[in-house]
């Protein structure tokens, strides 16, 4: 066994010694294969140029290397667009046609393989790899021909420039058309990289909607046309111009006139407004502005007031915009309809203030009115058998100065046909230097829902177009604490209108239905003894034969045993012109004290004149001043008078309507043939006179003679003589309607006996 392995050994090493030494690779230059050239010869689009929906032919080579390089494969695609491949590919050339897409620029991709060798005689050459893909960029221009417009929003009746332009210097536009709201138009014939098309729009082209502006072009390079085409834009028509309602008070010298700024136009919202008149008065939150008539403005006269506003729109495609006109505002002095007092006549912020309104018009029946100062809600009136009556408060931050105190009124004629007016009051509000108290407001409730009443013809404008009936409702006593009784007396206003039945209750109380005796509708309630001192809802409900009505009252409820005392001034007559008397008349209301002394005068300009007590109550007789302003003059009063707490005093202010003179309405023409006629008069009546006066003494003379003893001796007249006193006069029908019967003139000095033949 030994000796076997040691022939096997022995084997082994001669074997090996007889073995071939390993092969060694000699060091050559075909070890790492060289750079291969680029063999991309070039990538050319036919045509080069062409519109969005065309086909353009993309051709793709490859030069010859000693390689021999051809392509494998190859793509052409637009930006944004899948690639197009290659289906034509002999050998070093390819081609592939693409779509031209709305725009993008035109890319290719290539990839490269070694052909013509059939055979490699170096084993190393097989090793050499081919070159890497490449890719560029096509030149080709994708033809674009864009519309613009001007202006951008079509206006009907105005023309619109339509722009069409194409993005190639060397390409040009002719036998361009372009339509809009069935209008075409036509641009010049000459070939340029820029035409204008002008369309009139139609009027009838409908606002505030999205219309399609169609065109077509020709394209020409060269002098030769080689494609046509055509494009779309959706244009805005415009929406209407928007409309606003800038609305003033009565102009009257003197007095503030007030402009209100409203949109007439669904989505247009007003957003700053301004006058421009002797200076700049801007709108306040409530887009109202106020300036003051000069008070030499000549009553029939034209204000012209500029204004200005800025607007927002939430129309389709508007944007905010500016709007200005001018007022033309006519200067009147017109009769006041409603006398309107305030009481007290200045305040501070938070305090409250009671206005009276009452009928300066005989037949006038008020049926609701309301107060407020400006911006603020307002508070509705309440009726009693005195007076109309409201309560507003000066709002808390007003500063201190001149405001002015709003008033509304709806009423009925005898007739029974409605009737609307309004006003302001000047008001003070005082600088505020510590606290005051402001009036107690019970919390908001919901005020109770009455079940509703019968009604036979629910129609609100009644029956056969008939006048609305109107009702109103009174209460009595004015205010009240809690538990105490309270009468809702409910009436008719409307001629022909018969109360059928009638409810009213407090939030909080029971429901209380009317008793009608001898025409009249009363409820009688009960403040509910749980009501917080300040304005507790008081509703109430009619019906009749001529349709329902309905209302609430703001019922004052007291937190002591009487009110604050309240006082009125009633002018007579309610307008005058400058120069004559007023009579105003003091007295209280509710029940509060005696006066015991009072004073009144037209501010500014008049003469504080005391009052004087008469069988009819306290009388002040107040002078107008000559130079008034015409229009509405604030009468100032105060009044004392003897409290439970000791003397007080109280104080207010009325309206006065100012008349305008006669000679102010009326124009230069007017004047002079006034004064004309005025004197051509007198000098008829200088020739009557002289005339008269040589018959009457030629008729006077016959008739001594031919009456004998019983005439007058010659040369004496029996004439007048007014008595040194006084004059009594009894009026012989006092109930009379007045009327004129004969005009009394005095002349100075008084009458004597002259002898006829003498002059008087």
């Amino acid at each position: 066994m030994e000796g076997f392995a040691t022939r096997w050994l022995t084997c082994v090493v001669v074997l090996l010694g007889f073995a071939p030494a390993p092969f060694t690779r000699p060091a050559s230059s075909l070890d790492v294969p060289a750079a291969a050239a680029a063999p991309f010869a070039g990538a050319r689009a036919t045509p080069a140029q062409a519109l969005p929906g065309r086909r353009t032919r993309v051709d793709l080579t490859v030069r010859e290397t000693k390689e021999e390089w051809v392509i494998s494969t190859c793509a052409v695609r637009f930006d944004g667009q899948d690639a197009v491949e290659c289906v034509a590919i002999d050998g070093r050339s390819a081609s592939v046609s693409v779509d031209v897409p709305e725009s993008g620029e035109l890319h290719w991709e290539m990839t490269f393989t070694r052909g013509g060798i059939a055979t490699v005689k170096p084993p190393a050459v097989l090793r050499v790899e081919p070159p890497a893909p490449e890719s560029g960029i096509v030149p080709f221009t994708v033809l674009r021909v864009d519309g613009t417009t001007d202006p951008g929003i079509a206006e009907p009746g105005r023309p619109l420039d339509v722009t069409l332009a194409v993005n190639d210097a060397a390409v040009g536009l002719t036998d361009c058309h372009a339509t809009f709201a069935g209008v075409t138009g036509e641009c010049a014939p000459e070939a340029a990289t820029t035409r204008t098309v002008r369309i009139v729009v139609p009027q009838d082209a409908p606002r505030g909607r999205q219309l399609t502006l169609t065109w077509t072009f020709t394209l020409r390079r060269d002098g030769e046309d080689f494609d046509k085409g055509d494009g779309h834009l959706r244009v805005w028509v415009a929406v209407a111009p928007p409309r606003f309602d800038v609305t003033p008070s009565t102009a009257q010298p003197g007095l503030p006139l007030v402009v209100t700024f409203r949109s007439g136009t669904t989505g247009v919202t007003v957003d700053t407004c301004a006058l421009t008149y002797r200076g700049a008065a801007g709108c306040g939150a409530g887009h109202t502005a106020v300036l003051i008539v000069p008070a030499t403005a000549r009553v029939g006269g034209i204000l012209r007031i500029p204004w200005t506003l800025t607007y927002r729109s939430t129309r389709p495609n508007e944007k905010p915009g500016s709007a200005a006109g001018t007022l033309d505002v006519e200067v009147v002095a017109v009769p006041v309809h409603f006398t309107v007092t305030a009481q007290p006549g200045s305040g501070y912020p938070g305090d409250e203030v009671t206005l009276t309104i009452g009928p300066a018009v005989p037949g006038v029946t008020i049926v609701r009115c309301l107060g407020f100062f400006p911006n603020q809600p307002g508070d509705t009136c309440q009726a009693t058998d005195e007076r109309w009556l409201v309560h507003t408060v000066v709002p808390d931050g007003t500063p201190a100065g001149a405001t002015l105190l709003r008033w509304g009124v709806a009423s009925v004629n005898e007739a029974g046909e409605p009737l609307v007016d309004d006003g302001d009051l000047p008001f003070e509000v005082l600088r505020k230097t510590g606290t005051t108290k402001s009036p107690t407001v019970a919390p908001a409730t919901t005020p109770p829902i009455l079940p509703s009443l019968p009604v036979r013809d629910p129609s609100p404008a009644g029956k056969g177009g008939a006048p609305r009936p109107e009702f109103v409702a009174r209460t009595e006593p004015e205010v009240a604490k809690p538990g105490q009784a309270v009468r809702v007396t409910i009436t008719a206003v409307t001629p022909g209108t018969t109360v059928t039945g009638c409810r009213a209750a407090f939030d909080g109380g029971r429901i209380a239905r009317c008793d009608g005796v001898g025409g009249r509708w009363t409820a009688m309630l009960r403040v509910p003894r749980s009501a917080e001192p300040g304005d507790l809802p008081l509703l109430w409900d009619v019906t009749s034969g001529a349709g329902a009505g309905q209302g609430t009252i703001a019922y004052r409820v007291l937190d002591r045993e009487r009110a604050d005392p309240q006082f009125g001034a009633a002018v007579e007559p309610a307008s005058v012109r400058p120069g004559q008397h007023v009579r105003v008349t003091h007295r209280s209301y509710a029940g509060g004290p005696a006066i015991t002394g009072c004073n009144a005068g037209i501010a500014p300009g008049g003469v504080l004149a005391a009052c004087t007590r008469t069988p009819r109550g306290w009388v002040t007789d107040v002078v107008v001043p000559e130079g008034a302003p015409r229009g509405i003059a604030t009468l100032l009063w105060q009044v004392t008078y003897a409290g439970q707490a000791g003397p007080g005093t109280a104080d207010g202010r009325t309206g006065i309507g100012v008349l305008a003179a006669e000679e102010e309405h009326e124009s230069w023409w007017q004047k002079l043939w006034r004064m004309v006629w005025k004197s051509g008069a007198v000098a008829l009546v200088g020739v009557v006179l002289i005339g008269g006066r040589t018959v009457l003494r030629r008729w006077s003379g016959r008739t001594r003679r031919d009456a004998g003893s019983t005439s007058l001796p010659a040369g004496v007249a029996v004439v007048a003589v007014l008595p040194a006193g006084p004059v009594a006069v009894s009026p012989g029908n006092p109930g009379a309607a007045p009327r004129r019967v004969v005009r009394l003139v005095v002349r100075h000095p008084p009458p004597a006996v002259h002898d006829l033949m003498e002059p008087p």
